[in-house]
């Protein structure tokens, strides 16, 4: 009989299959890096640009032609000499027969499913003439509120361009990707980071993060260097993935009820006083609201979150007891974890920091790491910025409307459509 769990065991093959790909991968590096490279062939070590791990990269050239990307022997960092499956793809980067390699113009203006844009290589002069000339008209047209930038976080230099034209609307992935988990622990903890110390964790409590199957190759190394330690790895996931299987223990949560879960934790952690008290007496304003605390968290039992989330609230006890235990104890959170584009996400990332907290791990062995930067002058300290023109008009995505988000820079994707087609977003 093919029950729930049995099929999700059956979809977690996926996970094993990318494993298994993983160690193919390891085959052919070993080979690379054990023998001497016959005539013709060379060895150039590089970082891969992927993901901003910026793991290092053996790449291996014959006559000039790159055969093969592999982990750069003694990373001490990032893939650790190993490299994940989008790495070592990163050939297709530099061979693909579409991979775009000069300016082309659009010389067909009707469009289509099968018509040909009719696409002609230009030199970049007139690429870039072509482009300054329709942001100078739009603009004198209608004004830089009609300019829409769409671009990663941008850098200095590009924001002087941006700052120069005057443009108000600028937007990026942030919104789609980890804003929620951004503004988050900005407000919890401190600056964004994902610096998890898996290695020194006893307990880590994963809700819905795949991080064996999809997730940067340090976070994999690190829980698995983590369970030979000894620690014990609990996965919330309706899919048996590639985690879950790893884990020693997988409960296939109702989507979407995480929250419950986290809040029923906090609730045992806050009545049996198994949270780290001289950490959250020492750097939080807990003592100051302890009783109101404790109130809006009493309703939160563990037989009530079992009505939400299908986990039985013996279970939910327990582990809530082992964590607080164990000794140091992490739950991470990520861009790629399934619980961080929920409707409730905001509240399930603040409960999540609200269990780092009591677990007394912020910045501690075991816990997540603040973020410790190279104090390297900005573009502005070293070239005095320019007057650039007052900047006027609305956001065309809403922005302007969400203080929060207002504070992190970018824009919004979720209202961009309605604000582009509406004017203005009905927010």
């Amino acid at each position: 009989m093919l029950t729930r769990r049995s099929m999700l065991r059956l979809a977690g093959g996926a996970g094993a299959s990318l494993l298994s790909s993983t160690r193919l991968a390891k085959a052919f590096q070993e080979v690379f890096q054990a023998a001497e490279l016959p005539a013709g062939m060379q060895a150039v070590a590089t970082a891969c640009g992927v993901c901003d791990s910026n793991c290092g990269v053996q790449a291996i050239l014959q006559d000039g032609v790159l055969r093969f990307l592999g982990g750069l022997p003694g990373d001490a960092d990032g893939g650790g000499g190993g490299l994940c499956a989008k790495g070592g793809s990163g050939i297709g980067l530099v061979y693909d027969p579409d991979r775009l390699k000069y300016p082309m113009k659009r010389t067909n203006p009707e469009k289509g499913i099968g018509v040909d844009p009719g696409w002609e290589r230009i030199t970049w002069t007139e690429a870039l003439d072509t482009i300054a000339a329709r942001f100078s008209n739009a603009i004198s047209q209608y004004g830089a509120e009609s300019l829409l930038v769409i671009s990663r976080p941008a850098p200095d230099l590009w924001m002087r361009l941006l700052n120069a034209l005057g443009v108000v609307n600028r937007v990026d992935h942030l919104d789609e990707c980890f804003l929620t988990n951004r503004i988050l622990q900005r407000y919890c903890t401190g600056p964004m980071t994902w610096a998890h110390d898996f290695a020194n964790s006893k307990f880590i409590l994963l809700f819905g993060w795949d991080l064996l199957a999809k997730a940067k190759l340090v976070f994999a190394r690190g829980i698995v260097q983590a369970k030979a330690n000894g620690a014990k790895v609990v996965c919330f996931n309706p899919q048996y993935s590639a985690t879950a299987r790893f884990a020693d223990e997988w409960y296939p949560i109702r989507p979407g009820s995480d929250l419950a879960v986290a809040l029923a934790m906090i609730h045992v952690l806050l009545e049996e006083n198994l949270y780290n008290q001289q950490f959250v007496a020492n750097y939080t304003n807990f003592p100051e609201y302890e009783s109101a605390i404790r109130a809006h968290f009493a309703p939160y039992t563990p037989e009530w979150a079992e009505l939400q989330s299908e986990v039985p609230a013996a279970a939910i006890r327990r582990l809530a007891r082992e964590f607080g235990t164990m000794g140091p104890a992490i739950v991470p959170v990520h861009k790629k974890t399934l619980a961080a584009n929920y409707t409730n996400a905001t509240q399930l990332v603040h409960a999540i920091m609200i269990l780092n907290i009591l677990a007394g791990t912020v910045d501690r062995p075991g816990g997540r790491y603040e973020a410790r930067k190279i104090d390297i002058p900005a573009v502005d300290a070293v070239y005095p910025r320019p007057a650039y023109p007052p900047k006027t008009g609305r956001r065309v995505d809403g922005k302007d409307r969400l203080p929060l988000v207002l504070e992190d820079g970018g824009g919004l994707f979720s209202t961009l459509a309605d604000g582009i087609l509406n004017k203005y977003p009905g927010m």
